[in-house]
């Protein structure tokens, strides 16, 4: 008989912190410590793929969160670990010829007599023929991205409608109309910083493209994370400086054009 022991995590699950489950979270998760834990769980999938390993199941339920009770206070006290290694296979062994059964759907966690794949985070290609990449990952963390920016639960077609509505936030506009519809999509609980959420969303729809090469390795994905870091944990009075700055920068754009005009 086999098994896979864990470590123990006292704190949940990412999934019960943002549906607010459990006695240490006092109120709900920040975007700061929400970023932290997807942060923490991309630099885990990026060791899983440099040891020739595909999780396969990687979704907000299955990253589990530690660290003492109280937590909630400060994002850098929690630590996030991937668990639930159960589908998780060699790369070698998804990328090999498919068998005679591979042009069958598998079927999904609604299933009850076959728990293969979980409905919403398993991207097409491996729903449709049973054959992966790192990019199956890197689709995986992409919902997981907009799970925990949007507070949305992805599940069959709202997978599509939630990419929609996204994509049409992020369109082009005034940088003050594109960040209204972002916050208007974003999870209020969470407090997100405009250009915080801006950044992970459009990180977000590169990992969710449909063509599995269009979507970025991890190891990109933790580059541009960190990189979104230095704006998340900016503090608030110097995101209100720099949007003043912005904004009077425009006013003087405008107001030279009419002079020389």
């Amino acid at each position: 008989m086999c098994a896979l022991v864990y470590e123990y995590c006292r704190l949940g699950s990412l999934e019960d912190a943002l549906l607010c489950r459990g006695a240490w979270l006092r109120k709900p998760m920040s975007g700061t410590q929400r970023f932290e834990m997807l942060y923490q769980a991309c630099i885990g999938l990026l060791e899983l793929h440099s040891q020739d390993i595909l999780h396969l199941d990687f979704k907000p339920a299955n990253v589990l969160l530690d660290g003492p009770l109280g937590a909630d206070r400060d994002a850098s006290a929690v630590s996030a670990r991937i668990g639930d290694f159960g589908m998780a296979k060699r790369m070698h062994q998804l990328t090999a010829a498919p068998d005679e059964t591979a042009n069958s759907t598998l079927p999904t966690r609604t299933n009850r007599t076959q728990l293969w794949v979980t409905e919403g985070y398993a991207c097409p290609e491996y729903v449709q023929t049973k054959r992966g990449s790192d990019r199956t990952d890197v689709y995986a963390m992409g919902i997981t991205i907009f799970r925990t920016v949007t507070g949305k639960h992805p599940s069959g077609s709202g997978v599509e409608t939630l990419k929609t509505s996204i994509e049409k936030a992020l369109r082009r506009g005034s940088a003050k109309e594109i960040e209204k519809r972002v916050a208007e999509l974003c999870d209020p609980a969470a407090r997100w910083c405009a250009r915080a959420s801006m950044r992970l969303l459009k990180l977000g729809l590169r990992c969710v493209a449909n063509v599995p090469d269009e979507r970025p390795g991890i190891e990109e994905v933790r580059m541009r994370m960190s990189v979104c870091a230095r704006v998340v944990h900016m503090p608030m009075c110097v995101h209100v400086v720099w949007m003043c700055v912005r904004r009077a920068c425009v006013c003087v754009c405008v107001c030279v054009c009419l002079v020389s005009v």
